[in-house]
């Protein structure tokens, strides 16, 4: 095939210059082979199996057939992505995180006490956020031993980003202005709201489909091992990466939305009204800052547009958090289930932030 003349997704027929797992294909497409190979999707086609892709037909069973048939390769997909845990060093730092946070990441720890008890993290020279552990170029491979002992001592990420979207939040001026109880009841209701949209920007970044973490575990994998449902899980952990592919944020749109959720407060909050005046005046000041950027940026229109667009994404965030929700519930039903069949007695909890969240 000579690549250089193909034009065209060899599956769907649209328009492309990418290749994507050995094939000429459009960026819907590859998403599409990549997330029914992880999750091992089973379709089945409504008419004769051979419904017409180039002609706008939506039938997902006869669309993974044909990514089949063109040559898309499943093991592009687990030598460049699924497989990423293996190449970490095995000079393995995982534990830096933690060591840092503690006590922090006390398992009786909660919002207020992270509020009025400071961390250690000043101390250390943090290095970026989302750093990522492993190392392509290094020849040291994880063996399978060594990989159970890293799924067994790496992170739970969502507390370590909860501990370190609430210590930025302690940063914030208009943080500094809030009572003690303001502020545990502020990040009561936005911490893990910061944390999707942390998790999901730089999912994005790098092109994802679904939730990732800093070390290449990918999230959605280990819910699903659980025997959470599929569509609530693909709901959680991939769909609510859509509107960031269609919004396509900037780092500095990022940093402003991220502005915008820690002034948020719902209706229902039961922070006081001295509070809830404090934090509308500021985020009235961002949001018009981030619709001035905006505007410089793509014109006054376009920029208007994308400003709409933006904060419906704080919208969606909130209903991603609901299905995260009920990932929540019924984990701690499969535990208690669990934990009855092994018959013990002791209760088994989440970490006290969740439970604070979601409880």
């Amino acid at each position: 095939m000579d690549i250089s003349k193909e034009k065209n997704c060899l599956i769907c027929g649209v328009p492309t210059s990418c290749l994507h797992y050995d094939v000429f294909s459009c960026r819907g497409c590859k998403q599409f082979f990549r997330r029914s190979y992880l999750l091992a999707k089973q379709y089945k086609c409504k008419f004769k199996n051979d419904c017409n892709l180039r002609k706008g037909a939506k039938c997902k069973a006869c669309r993974y057939k044909k990514c089949i048939a063109v040559g898309m390769n499943p093991e592009a997909i687990v030598s460049n992505e699924t497989t990423a845990i293996q190449t970490i060093s095995t000079q393995d730092d995982f534990h830096m995180i933690p060591e840092l946070l503690l006590p922090t990441l006390s398992k009786n720890v909660n919002t207020y006490d992270l509020v009025v008890n400071s961390s250690n993290l000043g101390t250390h020279e943090m290095r970026p956020i989302y750093f990522s552990p492993y190392d392509d170029d290094n020849d040291k491979k994880l063996t399978h031993k060594k990989m159970i002992k890293h799924q067994k001592d790496g992170k739970y990420w969502p507390i370590v980003d909860l501990v370190l979207c609430i210590e930025m939040a302690k940063t914030l001026p208009i943080f500094q202005e809030l009572d003690v109880n303001d502020k545990a009841g502020l990040l009561k209701n936005v911490a893990y709201i910061t944390v999707l949209l942390t998790e999901a920007f730089y999912s994005y970044l790098e092109l994802q489909s679904t939730l990732w973490n800093p070390d290449g575990s990918i999230a959605i994998q280990t819910k699903l091992r659980f025997g959470i449902p599929e569509t609530l899980v693909e709901k959680a952990f991939t769909r609510l990466l859509d509107p960031f592919y269609r919004i396509n944020l900037t780092p500095e749109e990022y940093v402003l939305i991220k502005m915008l959720l820690f002034c948020y407060y719902p209706s229902t909050s039961n922070l006081s009204s001295k509070a809830m005046e404090k934090l509308r005046k500021e985020y009235n000041r961002v949001s018009k800052l981030l619709l001035k950027h905006m505007q410089i940026q793509y014109g006054t229109e376009e920029g208007a547009k994308k400003y709409t667009e933006a904060i419906g994404l704080i919208g969606s965030l909130f209903h991603f958090m609901e299905r995260h929700k009920e990932i929540y519930v019924y984990s701690t039903m499969v535990k208690q289930e669990w934990g009855r069949l092994k018959g013990k007695t002791k209760t088994l909890r989440w970490h006290a932030l969740m439970e604070e969240i979601f409880g």
